[in-house]
């Protein structure tokens, strides 16, 4: 279901500032339905989007925290939540707290236009993306 094919996933982005995170997100939430206008979270901590299907984009960025702190509790419910995509920035903030079945996403600039993305699947994750081939 939703990006990947299973239903709730937790994407961790960790990359530099500037390079495309937040249209990235773009791109998952309108991918997914979402007619809403995304925007970086950074100085909201967080911003949800409803999509189709009862489906939900969580958006999270971390860039100006150390910890999950208070956040920890809603994050939890997020990814514990089937109906959610959880997309956070600077995941390697929280990296204790993300589940074992996560998609890891990275991003590395070429050049001034161009991005290499990098997937990277974690835990049981790994085997049903798998089986989606």
């Amino acid at each position: 279901r939703g990006v990947t094919g299973v239903q709730t996933c937790a994407l961790p982005i960790c990359f530099p500032v500037t390079i495309g995170k937040t249209t990235l997100t773009k791109g998952i939430v309108n991918g997914l339905g979402s007619k809403e206008e995304v925007q970086s979270p950074t100085f909201t901590i967080s911003r949800r989007y409803r999509c189709r299907d009862s489906l939900e984009v969580a958006h999270y960025d971390f860039y100006r925290l150390h910890d999950a702190g208070i956040m920890k509790h809603e994050i939890s419910e997020s990814i514990s939540d089937p109906n959610f995509i959880v997309v956070i920035e600077w995941g390697d903030v929280i990296k204790d707290i993300l589940p074992k079945d996560k998609l890891t996403i990275s991003l590395t600039s070429t050049d001034e236009n161009t991005r290499e993305v990098d997937l990277q699947p974690h835990g049981d994750l790994t085997k049903r993306l798998e089986a989606l081939k």
